[in-house]
């Protein structure tokens, strides 16, 4: 059985050569078909039934951009290729990348959070004339 750390099994695999740049994916369909065809005792090779060269995300990317790239394509996984060495870094999935979103967007609810309603209040203990000028409101009171 094909899995991954993933709840759901690896459809893609990359394909890397002896000193580890991405020669092409495989996908698990790929091996499945080349099974079924009996290919694989056959001594066909695996760069004979790898889907070639697929979008890949490179690791100084926002995950905006790689986002907006699966959606075009409409792949949910992608290999991670360093620009200069073309060396295979990993593998990043649609999932990864809703997951990182979700962790930066409750990040940003905290921070938020924080300052709407700060830990340590020091107008409280400020007079109440002074109060009033610190929350920019003017309070008017019977006392002069």
């Amino acid at each position: 059985m094909l899995a991954s750390e993933h709840k759901e099994m690896q459809l893609l695999f990359p394909l890397v050569d002896a000193s580890g740049q991405l020669v092409g994916v495989i996908t698990r369909g790929a091996i499945r078909d080349a099974r079924k065809a009996e290919k694989i005792f056959d001594g066909t090779k695996l760069i004979e039934i790898t889907s070639g060269m697929v979008e890949e995300a490179n690791p100084d990317e926002t995950l905006r951009a790689v986002v907006y790239r699966m959606a075009e394509s409409g792949a949910t996984r992608m290999p991670v290729v360093d620009r200069v060495t073309r060396r295979l870094l990993g593998m990043v999935s649609l999932e990864d990348l809703l997951k990182a979103r979700a962790r930066h967007l409750e990040e940003e609810r905290r921070r938020a959070k924080k300052r709407a309603n700060p830990g340590f209040p020091l107008f409280r203990f400020l007079p109440e004339r002074r109060r009033a000028q610190w929350c920019g409101v003017l309070i008017t009171t019977g006392k002069q």
